[in-house]
């Protein structure tokens, strides 16, 4: 007898933790983003120069590159941010669609913050559990960015 009521208590219990634990690792996931973003506007402050948030939405991650010199050709060069390291976003969300500049050669989108504080104007709408989606809109200024949540 306790041996069934274990297993009928485990049967309810189980879907319960699993969908709770998919809805923790989706906020998770959006939260980081969202921190990322504010982190580089941060650093291209206090730094003093320009930092990039990267978007791959066909690999579904993000990572921060700095400003480092114009080359002979007068191009600006960036290199990867190590502290920061490259993200991927949880599987149960995905980038569905980024509106913002496109890297010439690897063709990741970019937002690029400057050290005044201001930063592109970019939306990204990322994918959720759900058939609900979230869209981020970066406004220019430093720490402002509206963020929507819809159904799909």
């Amino acid at each position: 007898m306790v041996v069934i009521v274990l297993a009928l208590m485990t049967s309810i219990v189980t879907p319960l933790f699993r969908a709770t634990m998919i809805r923790l690792r989706t906020e998770q996931g959006i939260t980081e983003f969202l921190t990322a973003v504010q982190y580089a506007q941060e650093r291209a402050v206090s730094d003093g120069r320009e930092f990039r948030i990267y978007i791959d939405a066909r690999a579904n991650r993000y990572w921060i590159e700095r400003f480092v010199e114009v080359d002979d050709d007068g191009e600006r060069v960036y290199e990867p941010f190590e502290q920061f390291g490259m993200r991927q976003l949880p599987e149960e969300i995905s980038f569905r669609r980024v509106s913002a500049k496109t890297h010439r050669e690897s063709r990741a989108q970019y937002i690029t913050c400057y050290p005044s504080g201001a930063c592109d104007h970019a939306s990204i709408t990322i994918d959720r559990a759900h058939g609900r989606s979230m869209t981020i809109d970066t406004r220019g200024r430093i720490a402002s960015f509206r963020v929507r949540d819809r159904e799909r």
